[in-house]
């Protein structure tokens, strides 16, 4: 990992300390927000953060609640997990269609 890298995802965590538990979720437009950071870099850190460095933080995509949140009980983890299964099985399937489609020709 860059120091660069390092840098950002000090930056990240640190706002992510205060999003412990689902229902402190934060969309990550308002953590682009508070880290004065662009929106990419804020998803590209967050998968750093958790693939890097360990970290545990869940997203939700439900409209009214979603966002980034730190993972705090094992329930966390079971609902942050079914929704990435969710996502995985959305994306084979689409993944299937395109390549059963007709070319546009």
């Amino acid at each position: 990992m860059t120091e660069t890298q390092e840098h950002l995802n000090g930056i990240v965590a640190d706002v992510m300390f205060a999003h412990i538990g689902r229902e402190h979720a934060i969309t990550y437009r308002e953590l682009a927000r508070e880290t004065k950071l662009p929106m990419r870099t804020v998803r590209n850190t967050i998968k750093s953060l958790i693939e890097d460095e360990g970290a545990a933080i869940g997203t939700s995509s439900n409209r009214s609640t979603g966002g980034y949140y730190g993972i705090a009980t094992e329930e966390e983890r079971d609902r942050a997990l079914n929704e990435l299964d969710v996502r995985i099985l959305s994306l084979q399937a689409r993944r299937a269609a395109l390549a059963s489609a007709e070319l546009c020709y």
